[in-house]
């Protein structure tokens, strides 16, 4: 703090001394130059007022009243003699001994700086007599030097003006609240200590002081946790350290096996087949209620009590069952196999976003027993994107997933997942997935705001690592943007922002 002070003196000081030292200068060369110019117009005065007062009285040889014209010039500053020498014998001199005038001694010459000779001459005639006169400069030597040193001596009062105005600001401005924050501080840096009462006067100071009683608060809460979670720190460190180690080397990994195309392909595989058994189920389903049907309606109308039509109606109701369940496993397993062909594949291909969201929660829908929550479409016909739908698929599935999976859990009402689509301006889709379920807890809340960090980051394990994985393939594969919000007790709404032609992928994850 002393150093502070010092540093902002001294540069305070040869600030001002810039300004202060040039002006006083400049002033003591302009009261200078003032001075000098007044020293000429005094001389070349005293030369005219000479050259006209004295011819008359020397003329009449009157020594009074050349004696009084001498002594009445002794008075203009600069003058220390006069001597006049003429004919007749005349010689008269006066000269300026301190405070007091006396004649000048026919032997006596002045220390003068300057001599100004002036012949006396009366009405253009012949000179009468010459005038000497004796000129000084000490007298503008001594003003000039008193007025240097008046003007070092307010530099110097100004200085000193200037450190006290310095030191006063910085004690009352500075170094008071300064000294009250390390007091504050230190007490949070003390376990358990309490905190200062600290009000400071200055509004610019409230926010601080307003911060610090937030900060332990936030101090007084997380020792407290601390407390009661020091005995499982030790082993979670451990545990996080490892994870920090391989995460790196894992995060390619895990999004490469989160696009499992091996089990897609099995996957493609088995749909194909059963697509093509449900074909043929739904052929002779097809047929049965077609023949069951036509039996029906050759027999007689005998009352239909008899054993035949009763067969022929139960028959009827089965095939017709029978067809409808079949139409349905034919269109889910056309969708598990679109589905598992592009997470095998994932080609890039233009498709119908409603459509392909209704394949994703037919899917979804056959996938849970008992569904816990309704799924629900709204989304226009005409939108299509040209992207991935392998990992479109991936992400709708892994958020979906997640509020039929925790969303639910301890939900006393049947529970709704939305998903409405919309167009954006430009050409983008905005695709929001939102639940009525638990909601997510404050700390996931924070770190969903970071735009996705890195598990390192993720230090309070906030999320698993499907979101995570949603994160990049969203922003890294697919080119748009994912936000969450979320409440307790209120639901969790991702706001998916999509361009309708995705980023081309960058060489090395075209095969991943």
């Amino acid at each position: 703090m002393n150093s502070l002070y010092r540093s902002l003196t001294v540069l305070l000081l040869v600030l001002c001394n810039l300004v202060l030292v040039p002006m006083a200068w400049l002033t003591y060369e302009r009261t200078q130059n003032e001075s000098q110019a007044l020293y000429t117009a005094n001389r070349a005065a005293l030369k005219a007022r000479l050259t006209r007062t004295l011819p008359p009285v020397v003329w009449q040889l009157d020594e009074r009243l050349i004696v009084e014209n001498l002594d009445a010039e002794l008075s203009t500053p600069g003058v220390l003699a006069i001597e006049l020498v003429g004919d007749a014998g005349l010689r008269l001199g006066r000269v300026c001994d301190g405070e007091a005038i006396r004649d000048l001694a026919p032997s006596e010459r002045p220390g003068a700086d300057e001599v100004l000779t002036l012949p006396i001459i009366y009405q253009g005639g012949e000179p009468l007599a010459q005038a000497w006169v004796y000129l000084s400069h000490q007298g503008l030597a001594e003003a000039d030097q008193a007025r240097l040193g008046w003007l070092a001596v307010a530099v110097i009062l100004t200085n000193l003006l200037l450190l006290g105005a310095l030191a006063w600001l910085w004690q009352r401005v500075t170094e008071r609240p300064l000294i009250r924050l390390r007091q504050v501080l230190d007490a949070l840096a003390q376990p358990g200590a309490p905190l200062p009462d600290w009000q400071p006067r200055r509004e610019e100071l409230l926010p601080l002081a307003e911060s610090c009683r937030r900060i332990s608060e936030r101090l007084t809460a997380s020792d407290n946790r601390c407390q009661a979670a020091e005995a499982a720190l030790d082993t979670a460190r451990r545990q996080a350290e490892d994870s920090r180690r391989s995460w790196r080397t894992a995060r390619q990994l895990v999004v490469r096996s989160e696009k499992p195309a091996a089990i897609g392909r099995l996957a493609a595989g088995v749909a194909s087949a059963i697509h093509s058994a449900a074909g043929s189920s739904l052929d002779l389903s097809t047929q049965l209620h077609a023949a069951t049907h036509e039996l029906y309606e050759t027999l007689p109308d005998t009352g239909d009590s008899g054993p035949l039509a009763r067969y022929c109606r139960d028959a009827e109701g089965c095939s017709l069952a029978l067809l409808e369940h079949t139409r349905q496993i034919s269109a889910l397993v056309g969708s598990l196999r679109q589905i598992a062909l592009d997470q095998e594949h994932n080609p890039r291909r233009d498709f119908q976003l409603k459509d392909y969201l209704n394949d994703l929660l037919t899917c979804l829908r056959a996938g849970y027993s008992p569904l816990p929550a309704e799924l629900k479409l709204d989304c226009p016909a005409d939108l299509v994107l040209n992207s991935y739908p392998g990992t479109f698929a991936q992400v709708i599935i892994q958020l979906v997933s997640n509020a039929l999976e925790h969303a639910f859990t301890h939900h006393a009402r049947y529970g709704e997942v939305v998903i409405r689509g919309t167009r954006q301006d430009g050409d983008a889709v905005r695709l929001v997935i939102q639940d009525n379920g638990a909601g997510l807890p404050e700390h996931a809340r924070q770190w969903f705001e970071t735009s996705c960090p890195t598990p390192e980051e993720d230090t309070q394990g906030a999320v698993g690592p499907g979101l995570l994985i949603v994160c990049m393939l969203v922003r890294q594969e697919l080119g748009g943007d994912i936000h969450m919000e979320s409440q307790p007790g209120h639901g969790t709404t991702y706001t998916l922002t999509l361009p309708t032609l995705a980023p081309q992928r960058r060489r090395g994850t075209e095969d991943a």
